[in-house]
């Protein structure tokens, strides 16, 4: 690893004429723009050679993610029925009780769609599942996320020993460069910059600033 420090200081000088220290936000993230591409460059090059040189494959993936914005909006389509009945229930139990209903609403079926806003009475900390019923179909859950818990991974802690150093730096570097792997936990840690949802060297340089004291995680 130090002889990547080496390097971000000596691009830093060349383009900068500064310690690494020094560098405005966008400067430091040229310079290690710069000499993770250039640490990359090898492995990058022969993946891309050995990708093209074979058969592809595509996926498309549609999701919808619940969280705190549950209460957004909730679209049923494909219903069948006259009415339809919703319920936010906290806990694993599929039976509604007095202490479990967060929400609970019921709608006419139109077009075979109906769509809810959904208003938590008051999250606390748990697992939550939406259920839908109609006058044609029973009580089903469709969807489920977790409120207020922590996550089992440290933004930035990619090799998940507990710190956040250089250590995590070189194991993500790795991880781009195809020479090791991350477990579940590390990727998740590892995906720091924005957008999310993609690990590259955007988040080698989001790590880098934390370290210098140049930026924190959201």
């Amino acid at each position: 690893m130090s002889d990547m420090k080496e390097n971000l200081e000596l691009l830093s000088r060349s383009l900068y004429r500064l310690p690494v220290a020094e560098l405005t936000d966008e400067q430091l993230h040229a310079v290690v723009a710069r000499a993770v591409l250039a640490r990359l460059q090898p492995a990058w090059q022969g993946s891309l050679q050995a990708h093209c040189a074979g058969r592809r494959a595509y996926y498309f993936s549609a999701e919808y993610l619940l969280g705190k914005a549950v209460y957004n909006n909730l679209l049923c389509t494909g219903l069948t029925g006259e009415y339809s009945l919703v319920l936010l229930l906290e806990g694993d139990s599929k039976v509604p009780t007095e202490g479990n209903i967060q929400y609970i609403d019921q709608m006419s079926v139109e077009g075979g769609k109906v769509t809810f806003t959904l208003k938590p009475k008051a999250l606390t900390e748990g697992t939550y599942n939406v259920y839908i019923s109609t006058t044609d179909k029973p009580l089903d859950k469709v969807a489920s996320f977790q409120y207020g818990t922590k996550p089992p991974y440290t933004p930035g802690d990619v090799n998940c020993d507990g710190d956040i150093d250089v250590f995590d730096v070189s194991a993500l570097l790795g991880y781009l460069a195809k020479k090791r792997t991350l477990t579940a936990d590390g990727l998740l840690a590892a995906d720091v910059a924005s957008p999310k949802g993609e690990i590259d060297v955007f988040d080698v340089s989001r790590i880098l600033q934390y370290l210098v004291g140049k930026g924190k995680f959201e």
